[in-house]
């Protein structure tokens, strides 16, 4: 579809180690040429988003925003219908691979999930998760079962939604699968990042959530601090700006009525 494909041109787009990467050999290759003048203007454009994107806390403070958009609850209503829990903890690659679940960056979703399916025992539970589906590869589902499983949870509390491929995908099937009533209150799951444009998508179906967000990756402030680690300066402005990417794209497609969703 075309939103799948705007979405993976943004995000691409926003893989910025790999852009700045390919300006830097282009403006020294340029250095030993008669456009050597280029290639000084391209290596001090580059080194000036460089210094603006990875040492200065704007990513942090990027990812912030959105981590702190909705509160984790003190606790869960008690005429709450079920926990909701949205795939993405696992590498699909090396949970196939080697026949396991592998966990990436954001595995604390699926543990701090499971601490929340046991304080509230009697709640159904619902994994929404398939993956980028391959023949004869096992889904995020499967794995998630698995998971489920070997740490202790009732499997017969557990309903499986395993041919989404993204959230638009998890917030429609699953409530193909579920058809809450209007007035049936499920709490959603997932990474407090991805909080906001899960919400939206999720309204935008028909669910009635309760935010419940979890894995936290920033400190919750929007303190000036310069940042020494190239890798976290990437990460926190890749993370962020996929999930904008997500809400622009969502919304001028139609699949939410909000662009960002606030708390109710």
């Amino acid at each position: 579809m075309l939103y799948d494909l705007l979405y993976n041109v943004f995000s691409y787009i926003i893989n910025f180690d790999v852009i700045l990467f390919v300006l830097i050999m282009l403006g020294v290759n340029l250095l030993a040429t008669r456009w050597s003048a280029w290639g000084r203007r391209i290596l001090f454009a580059t080194e000036f988003v460089l210094v603006i994107m990875v040492f200065l806390p704007f990513g942090q403070w990027s990812a912030t925003l959105l981590e702190n958009r909705f509160q984790q609850p003190a606790q869960i209503a008690a005429d709450a219908k079920g926990l909701i829990l949205l795939g993405g903890s696992l590498d699909m690659p090396v949970s196939n691979a080697r026949k396991m679940a592998s966990y990436n960056q954001a595995g604390g979703r699926m543990i701090q999930f499971i601490e929340l399916a046991f304080q509230y025992p009697n709640l159904p539970i619902l994994f929404s998760g398939g993956g980028h589906q391959l023949v004869g590869k096992e889904t995020e589902a499967s794995f998630a079962k698995e998971v489920f499983e070997r740490l202790g949870v009732d499997i017969k509390r557990i309903t499986l939604e395993d041919k989404s491929k993204n959230t638009i995908e998890n917030a429609q099937f699953s409530y193909e699968i579920i058809k809450p009533k209007p007035e049936d209150k499920w709490v959603l799951v997932t990474s407090a990042i991805h909080m906001p444009r899960a919400i939206a998508l999720f309204k935008k179906v028909g669910w009635n959530i309760i935010p419940y967000p979890v894995d936290y990756h920033t400190r919750g402030d929007y303190s000036w601090s310069f940042n020494l680690s190239i890798y976290r300066g990437f990460h926190a402005w890749w993370n962020s700006m996929r999930e904008w990417a997500g809400l622009i794209t969502g919304h001028l497609f139609g699949y939410t009525n909000e662009f960002l969703p606030k708390p109710e």
